[in-house]
């Protein structure tokens, strides 16, 4: 009986070493590169790198001929991990591909993916110029820049005191910095900078140090948290609070599920997701509604991530700054992305509230 025993795990070894090398060969003889996507599939931010796998999923589902073997690697929402997951699957690879999520992760895997002479895409990563400048890499997701061009001007043209909420990370610091620096040169005064802690169960203080800044608008940064939606629910319960306003990541589905009716209140950054007319894009929003997912700003990065990484294989285009800053723009899901060089990249956003169910953009007639 031991020796049926040892057989038979003798034969499942071979075979599954067999199998491996003919899945390697497989691939070899199609001639398919392999493009790893670093995304948050368990962690605090779970939720967020779910959804862009589900939009990257359902790409690939309406997408012919494509040029490359799409590889997930989770995260689990940490850098370290990140890196470590990385460096073990690239390990053998020579100047691989790397798609990375979140500003902290894509921080700590791009000189990673670099010092094997790859390319690095950045997704909900926020400002190149806080990543390490080599060259290597391409953010295709917007950045702080539609801050300056959509809230900003609305924030400084009506309103004389401001106060700053952010979740205690690197997008909600960063936004914080940009915010307060181009409030001051604009005479608007800050009148108060309350952190949120990631995991904060409870946000009453937060919401009462709002109201007690004499703060007549507020405006809320950084990463889709509990906290980040639990704030705007405690300070719709003062009569006085100011106007309530937000960043790109307020349309993020798991902010809206909590808020639900309250969202209404709320003034914040969206791109134009309603109106599209290209064929693929209404294939990709037919196929996500099948799958009950649903389309909003991360499913847009993760559509122009991997349009974008089609382009540069079918076009034999270098993964260099110079390659994209001499390509300018891409017709990307939710309007054109342009590459404004040394590895940065803007959307065009609009101001938006909800009526109905539905986000509207903000007219300049009906702005306060």
């Amino acid at each position: 009986m031991k020796k049926v025993i040892i057989a038979l795990c003798v034969a499942l070894v071979v075979f599954a070493v067999g199998y491996n090398a003919y899945q390697s060969e497989k691939r070899a003889t199609t001639g398919k590169r392999k493009v790893y996507a670093v995304l948050p599939l368990s962690g605090p931010v779970a939720n967020v790198g779910n959804d862009l796998k589900a939009a990257m999923d359902a790409w690939l589902k309406v997408t012919e001929q494509v040029p490359f073997d799409l590889i997930y690697i989770d995260s689990e929402s940490q850098p370290l991990k990140a890196v470590t997951a990385v460096q073990q699957a690239i390990l053998n690879e020579q100047e691989p591909i790397v798609i990375t999520a979140l500003s902290p992760i894509s921080a700590a895997v791009i000189p990673v993916v670099a010092k094997k002479n790859g390319f690095s895409f950045g997704i909900n990563t926020t400002d190149a110029a806080k990543l390490e400048q080599n060259g290597r890499f391409q953010l295709v997701s917007g950045g702080l820049a539609e801050d300056k061009k959509t809230l900003y001007p609305y924030i400084t043209k009506n309103f004389k005191k401001l106060a700053i909420v952010y979740t205690n990370e690197e997008l909600g610091k960063l936004s914080l910095l940009q915010t307060k620096e181009y409030m001051q040169n604009a005479g608007v005064e800050v009148v108060a900078e309350i952190p949120l802690e990631m995991n904060m169960p409870d946000v009453r203080i937060e919401a009462l140090k709002t109201i007690k800044s004499g703060a007549d608008a507020v405006v809320v940064y950084g990463q889709a948290t509990l906290p980040y939606a639990n704030f705007f629910k405690e300070l719709k319960k003062f009569d006085d609070r100011p106007v309530m306003l937000a960043a790109i990541q307020f349309s993020i589905p798991f902010v809206q599920d909590i808020l639900k009716d309250l969202k209404d209140d709320v003034i914040f950054e969206s791109f134009d997701l309603a109106n599209m007319s290209d064929r693929k894009h209404i294939a990709f929003k037919n196929e996500m509604q099948l799958q009950n997912q649903p389309v909003y700003l991360c499913s847009a990065y993760a559509f122009n991530v991997l349009e974008v990484i089609k382009y540069a294989f079918d076009n034999h285009m270098p993964l260099t700054w110079e390659a994209f800053e001499n390509l300018k723009t891409f017709d990307g899901l939710g309007g054109k992305i342009y590459f404004t060089g040394k590895g940065a990249s803007e959307y065009t956003s609009y101001l938006s509230t909800f009526k109905n169910g539905r986000i509207i953009p903000i007219k300049e007639s009906e702005e306060k």
